[in-house]
């Protein structure tokens, strides 16, 4: 499969028409259905049917469409990096991070190392549940999480995180410093699903509040301010 093909039948599919991919892609209508009965003879399937709006994916198109997203990406990271080693310059190196960990830790530990390989570079994704599917599809080289996501790959940890537990004021005394888990389930506990704390909490109130959400890299600061950075564990 050539990335001719490739990119054909993604605009195709992106744009719903021939004609709309033939004009992005400066070729003719008749070229582009060419192209993909040669993709469509290579894999062996329909991937493509004409409707009454233009042209829509098959089921055995939808069932491949990741697949070939993934190739996509892989060809114009393979241009990308051949770019570079031709500028003299070191591929980069790609890195999905949860964003508590980009805005944190990630930061001191990159400028160490660019310190001791000054010509390498960076590609930094944010996510969460996707680190896995990143790793799959080859996105990323590296991926900084948990082991809750990342345990089925090699996994080596690398920092204990210690927990810390933010209430109301008043709702403890002051003088109180530490509590137990009895005393935190006890108290309206908002935790994403598949948080690591779960998987410690040995006592959770039937009332515990779940938030469902994700790592959102919008909302995260950068640089945080140094009051509200975590310290990091060597």
């Amino acid at each position: 499969m050539d990335d001719i093909r490739l990119r054909t039948l993604l605009a195709a599919v992106r744009l719903g028409s021939f004609s709309k991919a033939a004009a992005e892609l400066h070729t003719t209508q008749s070229a582009i259905s060419q192209t993909m009965r040669r993709l469509e003879d290579e894999l062996g399937c329909q991937l493509l049917a004409r409707t009454h709006a233009g042209v829509a994916l098959t089921d055995e198109g939808r069932a491949l469409l990741p697949a070939l997203l993934a190739a996509d990406a892989a060809l114009a990271r393979v241009k990308e990096e051949a770019a570079a080693l031709r500028r003299g310059q070191e591929p980069p190196i790609a890195i999905g991070a949860f964003s508590s960990i980009s805005n944190t830790c990630l930061p001191r530990i990159l400028q160490g190392y660019q310190a001791a390989h000054p010509r390498v570079r960076y590609r930094l994704f944010i996510g969460t549940d996707i680190l896995a599917e990143w790793l799959l599809a080859g996105k990323i080289d590296i991926a900084l999480g948990d082991e809750t996501r990342l345990g089925n790959f090699s996994f080596t940890p690398l920092a204990d995180d210690r927990y810390f537990a933010v209430v109301p004021r008043g709702s403890i005394p002051e003088t109180q410093n530490a509590m137990s888990q009895q005393e935190l389930a006890a108290l309206p506990l908002l935790m994403a699903p598949r948080n690591a704390l779960g998987e410690h909490l040995e006592a959770q109130a039937d009332s515990q509040t779940i938030i469902d959400c994700d790592d959102d890299p919008r909302s995260s600061l950068w640089p945080p301010p140094a009051s509200a950075r975590p310290p990091c564990q060597p």
